[in-house]
């Protein structure tokens, strides 16, 4: 696979990620209450060949090579969750305070599986998430 670099992606990237949170659910619609959005800065790393104006092309895919494609030998699709991993571990690791929170967009409160959980509750005060055991 070819060398990976960082891209700061412009405005549209911003909006993506806006539209992104607002398809979310608690977490994510918090997420823009609290966050200026607006004001960060958005961030890739792809192959090198990649440019800047297709890095910001969010209506097409594609950006990742594919080995092969054919039915009798099925390849992964590539991704780049090892720099997410990579990412988030060094953010850890960096302070005892540091915290990583997902939110399962497709998950709803409703779910059997989710009812079962024992579960902590987000809420805002301030300009602050708290969560609750």
């Amino acid at each position: 696979m070819s060398a990976f670099k960082e891209i700061e992606l412009g405005t549209e990237a911003v909006t993506f990620v806006t539209k992104s949170l607002k398809f979310g659910e608690t977490l994510s619609k918090l997420v823009l209450e609290v966050i200026d959005v607006k004001r960060g800065r958005v961030v890739t790393k792809l192959p090198s060949n990649v440019d800047e104006k297709a890095a910001n092309d969010f209506k097409s895919g594609g950006k990742l090579p594919r080995l092969s494609s054919g039915i009798t030998n099925p390849e992964p699709v590539p991704n780049t969750d090892f720099f997410i991993v990579e990412t988030i571990r060094s953010f850890l690791d960096a302070s005892s305070k540091n915290i990583c929170i997902f939110e399962d967009a497709s998950a709803r409160a409703t779910d059997p599986f989710t009812k079962s959980l024992v579960t902590s509750v987000v809420r805002q005060t301030d300009h602050n998430l708290l969560l609750e055991a």
